[in-house]
């Protein structure tokens, strides 16, 4: 068996996908919002712990506003800078808080617009 030994530099300028999970006051949201210049989609209340770091945030409040928050992202990305424009602000990070939250949102939405909530 042969293991090979690597340098975290070589990590250095890539990006980095994440999913932090941890019981209810764990510190996720806290942890997400000390990532470099983020935005959080905002799904359910846990961003109190971050007042004190003026994190930017937005709540979309069905599957609408997700998707066009979506899609803004996607046309906005500064490939040069790794960083994404939106609302005429730059962000190295988009967090999205909670992503059970944020399914249970989905689907509501999903079930309204076939009629079956």
């Amino acid at each position: 068996m042969s293991l090979i030994v690597n340098n975290s530099k070589s990590l250095a300028g890539g990006k980095v996908s994440a999913l932090f999970y941890s019981v209810s006051g764990g510190g996720k949201s806290r942890l997400a919002a000390s990532f470099p210049d983020p935005l959080v989609l905002v799904f359910e209340e846990g961003m109190k712990s971050t007042v004190d770091l003026e994190v930017d945030t937005i709540s979309p409040i069905n599957w609408e506003e997700i998707l066009q928050i979506i899609q803004a992202l996607k046309t906005h990305i500064k490939a040069e800078t790794k960083q994404v424009e939106f609302g005429g602000k730059l962000y190295k990070t988009v967090v999205i808080d909670s992503l059970t939250a944020m399914h249970t949102v989905i689907m509501k939405s999903v079930l309204r617009m076939n009629r079956r909530e």
